[in-house]
């Protein structure tokens, strides 16, 4: 799971929407801003910054209209040394708004009704139970099922755990594994690496390894990102486009990673489930205080607990999309009509994930 103050989500209508993941809307008053800027730059004679952020910029090359929604099948690269590091390593994180702490793992066990029914965490609140950033204490290349370097052993275990629930075509996408070792907290993050795009460095927290249940939960929601974000469904920001020309030009639903296609999970997620609350949640989003933020997302939370199938899952877009996954995977079917259990039932309408939720559930 990715934690890390929300992003905003990318724009189902024409609201652009940030991602869980390691998604930036830009408001209408940022962008304003920086025209203003921009144009003080070129009358002083001087030059225009124009990487706006990581993606870079220039023209905007169109995305496909549409998308197979069959995973994807990436072929092996060799082992190299990782080149990217992110300001805050987390897919669906906003660098400039991003807290320094760490969200609590989030709660996932069925309540006392009926068996496959989904019952929002009620007990602990968003507010106040943040601990601190766990260090990274090893970055290894990875290949495949194939971990390079010189792993220790508690390292090489993690690995073979993170190896039996996820498939070989995701592990595909994969460039590189950085191992955290923290307070027993669930910590993990998923993001593009700058050197290709398209494959991701997966971060995780192997302090809590010995809970095996929330470790196998932690791992299933990354792989969930990766699901949603990787290149077949959410194409990145091209080299030579401007950042936040894609992100104002995108219909669907910007995840920070690019612009996901129609058709896309992410897409679809963030126009049946969000579109009604969207503006709301980005006016929370737009708070800078980061106590009155968290204290406002909190109450968001509550007010739509049965939206979620936890806490953390109201983060934003990206984490909810994470977080049903997770729970589609390690619950059974739900049975109820709540939206929290529409959004599983989503997933469960979707014939190649049904599919590949067996395969991980063989590993489980």
């Amino acid at each position: 799971m990715d934690h890390e103050r929300p992003d905003p989500p990318g724009t189902p209508t024409p609201n652009p929407t940030s991602v869980h993941q390691v998604s930036i809307r830009l408001g209408r008053g940022t962008l304003a801003l920086l025209a203003i800027l921009m144009l003080g730059s070129a009358l002083l004679g001087g030059f225009i910054v124009s990487r706006f952020s990581p993606s870079g910029t220039t023209t905007v090359a169109a995305a496909p209209p549409t998308i197979a929604i069959a995973p994807p099948s990436t072929t092996a690269a060799p082992l190299s040394p990782v080149t990217s590091t992110p300001a805050d390593r987390r897919a669906g994180a906003d660098p400039a708004q991003t807290p320094p702490t760490e969200a609590p793992p989030p709660t996932t066990e069925p309540g006392p009704g009926d068996v496959g029914a989904v019952e929002p965490d009620g007990g602990d609140t968003l507010v106040g139970g943040y601990g601190e950033d766990p260090a990274i204490t090893a970055t290894y290349p990875v290949r495949g099922q194939v971990l390079g370097g010189d792993p220790t052993p508690r390292h090489t275990a993690a690995w073979n755990r993170i190896t039996e629930l996820v498939p070989d075509r995701y592990l595909n996408l994969l460039s590189a594994l950085e191992v955290l070792d923290g307070d027993g907290e669930s910590a993990a993050y998923v993001y593009p690496d700058d050197a290709d795009p398209t494959r991701w460095v997966l971060g995780i927290d192997i302090s809590g390894m010995g809970d095996t249940e929330e470790f196998t939960h932690t791992i299933v929601h990354e792989l969930g990102h990766l699901v949603s974000l990787n290149s077949d469904q959410v194409p990145p920001v091209p080299t030579n486009s401007r950042y936040d020309a894609v992100a104002e030009a995108c219909r669907t639903y910007f995840t920070g990673e690019g612009c996901a296609l129609d058709g896309s999970y992410m897409g679809r997620f963030a126009d049946m489930f969000w579109n009604d609350i969207l503006d709301e949640w980005q006016a929370l989003d737009e708070i800078a205080d980061e106590d009155a933020y968290w204290e406002a997302l909190d109450r968001f939370w509550s007010r739509h607990s049965d939206r979620f199938v936890s806490d953390y899952a109201a983060t934003n877009p990206g984490e909810d999309m994470a977080e049903t996954f997770a729970w589609f995977v390690l619950h059974d079917r739900p049975t109820g009509d709540s939206i929290a259990e529409r959004k599983v039932l989503f997933m469960w309408d979707q014939p190649e994930l049904v599919s590949l939720r067996e395969e991980i559930r063989a590993g489980v």
